[in-house]
């Protein structure tokens, strides 16, 4: 499975974190204790947050998962009043950036089916 691509859409909602594999459809939603939500920003622990993540990739993939080059499609789903500033943008590809990120994409919007978020990197 070296080097093989995969398109990881991760949904972030208050201390939750649903994470799905676009090409086999596997599906890890985690909660996070500690929570990483504070009351003014959706990822306010960062290294909750991060912790999180890696529960969930390993969830989908095993312990193959660096193995893997992954590309995110990321999605915020609160606190979006009024939009991301550059410090939240900057937070979230952070997030992914030790987990063999190849790309990533933040989306704000609509839930995305998966030709949708496939779509974000042709």
């Amino acid at each position: 499975m070296f080097g093989k691509k995969r398109t990881v859409y991760l949904r972030i909602l208050p201390n939750e974190q649903r994470v799905k594999c676009i090409e086999n459809s596997k599906i890890s939603e985690l909660s996070a204790n500690p929570p990483f939500t504070t009351r003014r920003l959706l990822i306010g622990e960062f290294d909750v947050a991060e912790a999180v993540l890696h529960d969930g990739l390993e969830a989908l993939f095993g312990k193959e998962w660096r193995q893997l080059r992954l590309r995110y499609l990321i999605q915020p789903m609160a606190m979006l009043e009024d939009g991301l500033s550059s410090v939240e943008k900057r937070v979230l590809e952070e997030l992914v950036a030790a987990w063999r990120t190849q790309e990533v994409v933040i989306h704000t919007g609509k839930v995305l089916t998966d030709q949708e978020v496939l779509a974000f990197f042709d």
